[in-house]
């Protein structure tokens, strides 16, 4: 680490203040239209500079990133996506926040809400994950409840419309000489 901090840092920042201006003497010394192209839009090589200097950062703090709570929260990203899709845009229902509060809120309670609404997305995860098993357990038993209720309905709903479609047909099949009585 006490080599690839540094390095990370030089490399990225080299990629981000001076690669543009490479590849402009580049493209003036070799005459190629590529590297002329590459000074003109140069987001690829800043970017990659970008990554390297996250990195280095990611480096400097392997102590947090290596707490058991910081690790459990990278391991329900999914979850903690789900549950902010959910809340902040109502995908079950329709009815998420951003119907009621969209664009009407001042800069500074928007700045508060998003921290708060980050925290408390990634405490319902991190209570999902823990309790996941559970509520599996529970919406599987439910989901079973409903079936037992539900299966002489559907099997009454299919006998009926099987004996419907086939009244239909015959009679269809009548109606164009296809069957005698």
């Amino acid at each position: 680490y006490s080599v690839a901090i540094p390095l990370a840092l030089a490399v990225g920042s080299g990629l981000i203040f001076f690669s543009s201006d490479l590849f402009l003497k580049l493209a003036s010394v070799t005459k190629i239209q590529l590297f002329a192209d590459i000074f003109f839009n140069n987001y690829l090589f800043i970017r990659l500079g970008d990554v390297f200097i996250v990195f280095a950062i990611f480096m400097l703090f392997r102590s947090i990133m290596t707490n058991r709570t910081v690790l459990k929260i990278g391991q329900s990203t999914l979850s903690i996506y789900i549950i902010h899709f959910i809340v902040l845009y109502g995908s079950f229902t329709g009815l998420g926040l951003y119907r009621f509060l969209d664009h009407s809120l001042s800069p500074v309670i928007a700045v508060i809400g998003a921290l708060l609404f980050m925290i408390t997305c990634t405490y319902a995860s991190l209570v999902y994950e823990k309790r996941k098993e559970r509520i599996k357990l529970n919406l599987a038993t439910r989901l079973r409840r409903v079936w037992v209720w539900a299966e002489p309905w559907y099997n009454f709903t299919v006998k009926l419309l099987r004996t419907t479609f086939f009244k239909i047909r015959f009679m269809l099949m009548k109606l164009f000489r296809l069957a005698k009585n």
